[in-house]
């Protein structure tokens, strides 16, 4: 991929920040390495470039364009390597710990939480499956897990209307 076109991919909302560094030249008295990471300033994103010079770092504001035109200079005439940081996707919903996972008589998936001192199976639409928990969307149906639902995570012989403490 030529830098043209990663920094096109990569220079947007989704960047986390980019460090450049890998001096082609070692020189102490100029640019050791730089930051790159989105800012919020007023109503528009700028990209702040860090760059670190012996013990002092320096900070300036870019454009998108400008940041683009920025790290090709760097690049081309100071730098062997960057790397980037970006987000690839992104999910919205309730975190539930993988532990929890049920499944109920007709094998829907769900969770037990605590309703009134007593297990209620509450239904799951998964989004998003990570090592040690899952991502489920947000139902308007009352027979799907809801913010703030009180999710047993452990035990053994659980089942509807278990009375537990």
């Amino acid at each position: 991929m030529e830098l043209k076109e990663l920094l096109d991919k990569c220079i947007n909302d989704r960047l986390i920040d980019l460090t450049i560094s890998g001096q082609k030249v070692k020189n102490e008295e100029g640019v050791m390495r730089v930051k790159i990471r989105p800012v919020q300033l007023k109503d528009e994103i700028k990209y702040q470039a860090s760059e670190f010079v012996g013990r002092k770092v320096l900070h300036t504001n870019y454009s998108e364009e400008e940041i683009k035109t920025r790290i090709t200079e760097y690049m081309e005439n100071t730098f062997k390597q960057a790397q980037f940081k970006y987000i690839v996707n992104s999910y919205g919903g309730l975190r539930v710990s993988r532990s929890a996972l049920r499944f109920n008589d007709d094998q829907e998936r769900g969770v037990f939480v605590v309703v009134g001192g007593k297990l209620v199976f509450k239904k799951i639409n998964v989004e998003y499956w990570g090592d040690d928990y899952l991502i489920c969307t947000q139902e308007d149906d009352g027979d799907y897990l809801k913010l703030y639902d009180r999710i047993v995570t452990e035990g053994k012989d659980l089942y509807e209307g278990k009375v537990v403490e």
